[in-house]
């Protein structure tokens, strides 16, 4: 086995992949604190989310939650209960493809916690009454959805028709969540939670051949299995359609369709400053601080796994035209590099702040979370990331970025009116 270094990311990084293909990935990253525990978060990434259930909309956010709580009806599994009695912190965290199981501990338990998160992962176990508990749960998860899982949930509809599995939240619907049932649980465990189809991350103050053995000693992550294929783009239709939402602020939704790679999505995530910095970017310049007509601009983009930039807009629906051709006209000025030098300083310099400031309050588990995004999106093999290109980001770089990524001619648009 190989271990691969990486020299060019934030935070010290190795890699070695098993025989059998899962990925082992240490980070260094030490807490400035002192006369406080040095602490690990070690991550197990399962290739599998909720585009993985269309046939059961939200089983593996359901069997997420029966892996957590183990057997007993307590909401603790047996495996994991000496380290929590020392005050390490479980979670888990269903995504659309991929479902996270992490725990934060002092780095003196690293063993057992690697232990102890790999036994509750792959060996399942559904006899005891945890099931009908967990069903009440995520039904009361479900029920208290606000009007932005709402709206997300509508806009997926209508930019991804033909595509069932991207429409619900990950937790699924009141029908689906009525269905799972104890058979169709160890089923989908079967066929998703194979050591291949995983991805064991740990960040702290660690050493990586530490991690290395732990995890080749251990006969649920070196056992052999199959992968699955990985998750795969979709771009989103065209459309200008309205919906009605609960509780809903009069709200406009614009989508541009983008090519799915690592480099145009950090030259338009330093685009989006250029937008929605207060006060010097060109949107809000003009929609906020000279029409007064919003508070502020949401821009996000999507890359697994669907790939598009969107900007969303709340305010009076008389002003949505208005709102519109202002955007446009903002998206097409920064595309031909006619933004202003104080405009293109005062944005770029935010971004590099909120980077530094992220960095400096991630932790053991936020660099961990990173590391498996990077992983999970092919980003982490190029051995760079998002923020260094956007720091090292031209003008006529990202210029060229927004006028081939957001054309007018390409732009959907969902209004979302109170129902």
């Amino acid at each position: 086995m190989k271990t691969r270094t990486f020299y060019n990311l934030p935070i010290p990084v190795n890699m070695t992949v098993l025989k059998n293909g899962l990925p082992v990935i240490s980070g260094v990253f030490r807490s400035p604190q002192k006369n406080v525990p040095e602490l690990v978060t070690v991550l197990l990434v399962f290739t599998v989310g909720s585009i993985d259930d269309s046939s059961l909309p939200g089983i593996a956010h359901f069997l997420e939650h029966i892996v957590l709580d183990g057997p007993n009806n307590d909401s603790i599994h047996p495996r994991m209960m000496n380290i929590v009695l020392r005050g390490a912190e479980l979670d888990g965290c269903t995504s659309e493809t991929t479902t996270i199981y992490s725990v934060t501990g002092q780095a003196a338990d690293l063993r057992e916690m690697i232990e102890a998160l790999a036994g509750i992962c792959f060996e399942l176990d559904t006899s005891g009454p945890v099931i009908q508990r967990e069903r009440n749960v995520i039904l009361q998860e479900i029920s208290q959805r606000g009007p932005e899982e709402i709206l997300n949930e509508s806009v997926a509809r209508q930019l991804f028709p033909d595509h069932p599995q991207l429409h619900y939240f990950p937790a699924g619907n009141l029908a689906s969540v009525e269905s799972v049932t104890q058979a169709n649980l160890a089923a989908f465990h079967t066929a998703h939670y194979t050591a291949p189809n995983a991805a064991l991350i740990v960040v702290g103050s660690v050493q990586h051949d530490d991690v290395l053995e732990c995890a080749s000693r251990n006969e649920f992550l070196c056992a052999p299995g199959a992968a699955r294929n990985q998750a795969q783009s979709v771009m989103p239709e065209r459309v200008w359609t309205m919906v009605h939402i609960p509780g809903i602020t009069h709200t406009r939704v614009l989508s541009f369709p983008r090519p799915n790679d690592m480099r145009t999505h950090a030259l338009l995530t330093m685009a989006s400053r250029l937008f929605s910095h207060f006060p010097f970017g060109s949107i809000m310049k003009l929609l906020r601080v000279r029409d007064g007509l919003i508070y502020g601009v949401g821009i996000s983009s999507s890359q697994l796994p669907t790939s598009y930039t969107q900007m969303v807009f709340e305010s009076n629906p008389q002003h949505f035209e208005h709102i519109t051709q202002t955007a446009i006209k903002c998206i097409q000025q920064v595309g031909r590099n006619e933004i202003s030098d104080q405009a293109w300083q005062a944005g770029t310099a935010n971004y590099a702040v909120t980077a530094a400031m992220n960095a400096n309050t991630a932790g053991t588990e936020g660099w961990a979370n990173w590391l498996a995004s990077e992983l999970v999106h092919h980003r982490l093999e190029q051995d760079t990331c998002v923020m260094n290109i956007a720091l090292a980001a031209t003008r006529q770089e990202v210029a060229e970025a927004v006028a081939s990524c957001l054309k007018p001619e390409e732009c959907g648009i969902i209004d979302a009116l109170p129902a």
